[in-house]
């Protein structure tokens, strides 16, 4: 029999249960939070560098395409996937704009080729249209793709970007 004065000590077994049950759920809620802030934290590194490795190509083409004398290839009016330039230095001509491997590999003269997209883009389209008329300074289009690489194809990493721009020449 129970006396009014008598303290119980600890839990009875449905509320360590209850409790138990508790903080798994919390710790369950908890983990899929932190797994997902992960998978987006893995998500926008890799849009990042994408965007980084298509604007700093675009930019080295658009570059190397303005210090150029003439277009060598693609001739007037054409499409290639490799461009080469007539350069005003001789150590730079000719320099060629290609792709290798699914990366962007710019050579200048007799040099070793440079690398310009990173180890973990693939580039899936490049395409270099002459579009020069007659005398007047020459003039390119440039579409520039490049994707993630995916292998696992992951959904937080699939990610794709085109670059579509128009530069010209050096002016005489």
């Amino acid at each position: 029999m129970k006396r009014k004065g008598d303290k119980q000590d600890g839990f009875t077994l449905i509320e360590i249960l209850l409790y138990l049950s508790i903080s798994v759920v919390m710790i369950a809620l908890i983990g899929s939070i932190g797994v997902n802030v992960l998978l987006d934290v893995m998500g926008s590194r890799a849009k990042e560098e994408l965007h980084y490795n298509v604007q700093f190509a675009g930019e080295k083409i658009r570059l190397l395409t303005s210090q150029a004398e003439s277009v060598l290839e693609p001739i007037q009016a054409s499409t290639s996937s490799v461009l080469v330039l007539k350069m005003e230095d001789p150590n730079n001509d000719p320099t060629v704009i290609d792709v290798i491997d699914g990366r962007i590999r710019v050579q200048e003269g007799m040099s070793e080729p440079e690398i310009l997209s990173g180890e973990n883009i693939f580039v899936s389209t490049v395409e270099f249209l002459n579009v020069s008329r007659g005398d007047e300074v020459g003039s390119l289009r440039l579409v520039l793709g490049m994707r993630v690489l995916n292998p696992g194809n992951r959904t937080e990493l699939q990610s794709s970007t085109t670059l579509y721009t128009t530069m010209n020449l050096q002016y005489p």
